[in-house]
């Protein structure tokens, strides 16, 4: 089992965060349109 580099993990998972901050953000706005 290889495990990738720290860093990588984290920006994946930041980005994933994110994106999917973003999703909550516009259901959100969608809502209440």
């Amino acid at each position: 089992m290889s495990f990738e580099p720290l860093c990588k993990v984290e920006a994946t998972i930041k980005n994933k965060s994110e994106s999917f901050l973003k999703y909550l953000f516009n259901r959100k706005k969608a809502a209440q349109a």
